[in-house]
């Protein structure tokens, strides 16, 4: 199952009109699910994503969620609030931005195709939106093992992903700059990606 932690009041007590006196649990079938990351709507919803890790083949999908207020699924996002990605055998998401259009831009990992950094963004609906990328999905390759940790948004709605990426045990910071439509912005260090090696400074 999957256990979205206690939401808490603004004075630090824990909110029990959200949930399970402050808890949602749900589970899908023949999966154990890890929620990596949370953001709020300007409307309140609540949207969560991570991957979905099906037992019975040992693959991993992208998983987003989204809630209202109340800590019900929101059943106007994907299916009754629930949207899962397959897009490779075992990938998986670490973070999540909301667009000021209320589009949702994720993060992560996709072992299959050499551990790229993949970003997907998500139409208010929960459907794969297929005017970003290829289908609404970007791989960037380092040309080693990649891993997006973290999405940003930049006020002119360029996309910031950064992570590392090892090559032969070395790792370095990975920082990508992409346009509105997925594509990299060759204004960011001449052909959108950067990777810093720490030992640089130190």
């Amino acid at each position: 199952f999957l256990s979205i932690p206690n939401v808490f009041s603004q004075d630090g007590t824990i909110d029990n009109t959200f949930g399970d006196n402050g808890i949602v649990r749900f589970g899908i079938n023949a999966h154990n699910v890890s929620i990596e990351s949370t953001a709020l709507q300007a409307d309140g919803k609540l949207v969560v994503c991570g991957y979905a890790f099906n037992v019975t083949n040992y693959s991993s999908d992208f998983i987003l969620a989204r809630f209202n207020t109340d800590g019900s699924f929101d059943n106007t996002f994907g299916n009754n609030g629930i949207v899962v990605t397959n897009i490779g055998t075992s990938e998986s998401l670490s973070d999540l931005a909301i667009q000021a259009d209320g589009k949702i831009v994720v993060g992560g990992n996709c072992p299959e195709s050499s551990s790229d950094f993949v970003v997907a963004r998500y139409n208010t609906n929960g459907n794969l939106d297929d005017t970003f990328g290829n289908n609404g999905t970007v791989m960037t390759n380092f040309g080693g093992n990649d891993q997006c940790n973290s999405i940003a948004i930049q006020e002119d709605g360029k996309i910031i992903a950064s992570g590392f990426s090892v090559v032969d045990g070395d790792a370095k910071v990975a920082v990508i700059r992409y346009l509105d439509n997925g594509s990299l912005d060759d204004s960011f260090d001449q052909d959108g990606k950067t990777v810093i090696d720490g030992s640089d400074y130190s």
